[in-house]
């Protein structure tokens, strides 16, 4: 319902709005019509889908556009390798840059830290008032998140929906900005055919994905879907 939303206040159709919003990927239409009940070889003939994909030179110029985006691809795809090059890029040119990711293990491999340390939003369900009091005290979070121009969050895929939102919301708040993720570029890196969130016991996969918050849509990504291989076996 979400979707079809957003697609008619685009004055589009709902499979046009696939296409051009959330890219038309093959690994993606799976996760598509499996999550919104489309049939997946419906979807592809009427989206064309035909996994398109691009080289790591064309996805590193899409993120030097300033444009937020998700970049995919499989194990052995040079992910990795762009997200270093961009970071590289930025650093270089004095961008204030921030290097996160869902896991500390992925944090530690970027040379980075967890989103939930440096967010400051930690384990937290929900974000109360009294939570963004507290963090108002914390002059070193406050500056990150004040100061921040690009936020890399790798292993998206293992990042809950509802943590993407706080996300959403503590920037908003401490930038005093309505646009979404107060307006820093995303670089979201990640697989969701590899490992997925985790939530409570019971709760739908549908309710867990970040793509399934209305935060994901709110950020209007480009796709930078890698298919080259570059991984030697």
């Amino acid at each position: 319902k979400g979707l079809l939303l957003a697609a008619t206040a685009r004055k589009t159709s709902l499979n046009e709005f696939f296409k051009h919003e959330i890219g038309v990927l093959s690994r993606q239409t799976c996760l598509r019509s499996y999550y919104f009940d489309i049939n997946p070889q419906q979807l592809c003939a009427e989206t064309h889908d035909t996994a398109p994909g691009m080289k790591q030179s064309t996805a590193l110029a899409v993120l030097q556009s300033g444009s937020n985006v998700f970049l995919t691809g499989q194990a052995g795809a040079g992910k990795t390798y762009v997200l270093r090059q961009y970071i590289a890029y930025l650093r270089a040119r004095q961008v204030a840059v921030a290097v996160t990711a869902s896991t500390g293990i992925a944090a530690t491999h970027m040379g980075g830290q967890t989103l939930h340390a440096w967010s400051g939003m930690g384990i937290r369900e929900s974000l109360e008032q009294h939570d963004l009091e507290r963090m108002a005290k914390n002059a070193k979070l406050v500056k990150a998140l004040k100061t921040v121009q690009v936020l890399v969050i790798d292993e998206i895929s293992m990042l809950h929906a509802r943590q993407f939102a706080m996300l959403d919301e503590l920037l908003r708040h401490f930038r005093k900005s309505s646009q979404a993720f107060g307006g820093v570029q995303l670089l979201l890196c990640g697989d969701f055919f590899q490992l997925p969130p985790v939530g409570p016991r019971g709760q739908a996969s549908r309710e867990k994905f970040v793509f399934m918050s209305p935060a994901w849509l709110a950020a209007n990504l480009r796709i930078a879907y890698l298919h080259e291989q570059h991984r030697q076996n």
